[in-house]
This record gives structure tokens, sequence and C-alpha cells, in this order.
């Protein structure tokens, strides 16, 4: 076998993305890998690919990492009904973990780079000297990856406490009111009408109470619906309800 089919990039060919790929990801002593988690799964597959390559003839390493990311909740889109009003979330989707490659040169990797960074970054094809990339070969040692398996470790604790934190400030409430109403200025009307529904469907899903309360507003005028308002046993009001209330008197309303 000739000397310049025994090295190991013989044959090799690489593409846009895996030059790409080769150049952007960091050296082999550097404690924090290229993350391969790009907005367009299409992107991330195509990139993913070319992280195979590279990997299987030796010029990268790869570890997995779980990364946080928010995903859709069907289940907090749906509407609230608490304290006499109806509500949603500020933001329904819920954390997801996803497990991502993180991505380094290997030590053979970087002496490539060393050796053909100007081929690399101008895109020009490369031909693979045998003789270089043996040297290449030959001056690549041996990566200590614990400290990678420590620094991912903490990456990983790091976006959790991130995202966990964060979901109390995205489980905030906002008051919700039907386009219709607020298009017209009617929202007393529409207060009335929710007062009504809920007394009369006490354990109805917000859902139900929300179509019982916007049919009440379409065919009952405001002072039909005070008169039914009034008629109705009084209960005790909640807190949030009590200091509404309070809110309410305090700015004059």
């Amino acid at each position: 076998m000739s000397a310049f089919a025994a090295h190991p990039l013989h044959g090799v060919r690489l593409g846009k993305m895996e030059r790409w790929l080769l150049y952007n990801a960091p050296n082999p002593e550097a404690l924090f890998g290229l993350v391969l988690d790009q907005d367009s799964p299409r992107t991330r597959e195509t990139l993913r690919r070319a992280m195979v390559k590279l990997e299987a003839v030796g010029l990268l390493e790869r570890h997995r990492m779980r990364v946080y990311v928010r995903a859709r909740d069907e289940r907090g889109e749906g509407l609230i009904f608490r304290d006499g009003r109806f509500w949603r979330r500020a933001d329904p989707t819920r954390a997801h973990a996803v497990r991502r490659n993180v991505v380094w040169q290997s030590s053979f990797g970087f002496q490539i780079v060393l050796r053909y960074d100007a081929l690399l970054a101008s895109g020009e094809s490369i031909r693979w000297d045998a003789r270089t990339v043996n040297r290449a070969l030959e001056a690549s040692g041996t990566t200590d990856r614990d400290h990678r398996r420590v620094q991912l470790a903490a990456r990983e604790e790091d976006e959790r406490d991130a995202v966990v934190l964060a979901d109390r400030s995205r489980r905030t409430l906002v008051p919700e009111v039907p386009a219709e109403v607020c298009a017209i200025g009617q929202v007393k009307r529409w207060d009335l009408a929710v007062v009504v529904a809920s007394s009369r469907e006490p354990g109805a899903k917000a859902d139900d109470l929300w179509q019982a309360a916007l049919e009440l507003w379409r065919t009952s005028s405001t002072e039909a619906l005070c008169e039914t308002v009034a008629r109705l046993p009084r209960r005790a009001a909640t807190p949030n309800e009590r200091f509404r209330r309070r809110s309410w008197s305090l700015l004059g309303g």
C-alpha cells in the first residue's frame, strides 16, 4: 500500500458544512465546545451529518448535553376562570429538555486545521498530502475528556436552574376579554354576564362558562343583567376580589 493510500484522509472530500464545522469547532483543550443547537431543524440535521462524517475520520470529538427549550403546551393555552374573571397564561409554553451534540476538534483535527488553515477558510479544493497528514497524526496526542464532562454537567445544571426560575415569571396570568366586547367598549356588561353565568353553572369548565357568558352578553341588556345580579345570593369575596375592589375604590373607580 502506498503512503498516500495509508493516511486517514485518503479519498475524503469536505463539503461546505464540514469545512465550516471543523474550522469553527473549539480546539481540543477548550473548556466549552460548540453546541449544535441551531433553530432550524434542517440546519441541525445538516450539521449532524457533517459531524458524523468528521468524527468518522477522527477530525472531531463529540459529547451529548441536555439543553432546555420552550415547547408548546396545549394544557397551558386554555382559559382559566379564577376570582370571577377569565385569564390566560402570559406564556403557555413549558420547559422541555432535549439532547444536543457538543463538538470539539480532535487533537488530529486541530493539527489538520493548523496545516490547512488557509485552504479550509478559502473554500478551495483540498488535496490531502500524505506526508502532511501523517505528520499531523503523529503530532496529535490524547485529549483529557474528564474536564469536559465536568463542564458539561455544570452547564446543564445552570441551564436547568435558569429555566426553572424563569418559569415563575412565565406563569403570570393576564385578563382575557372577548375581542368583540372590547371593540364596542361594553366590558361592564361582560363582567355582569360572567357573574350571572358563573352563578348558574358553578362547576362548569372555563371554556363552557366563557360561551355561556358570551351568549348572555349578546342577548341581554346591561339593565337586565344588573337586575339578575342584584337578585343573586351574596357570597363571600375571595382575597383577590377584596384586593381588587379596594384598588378600584382607591383609584376612584
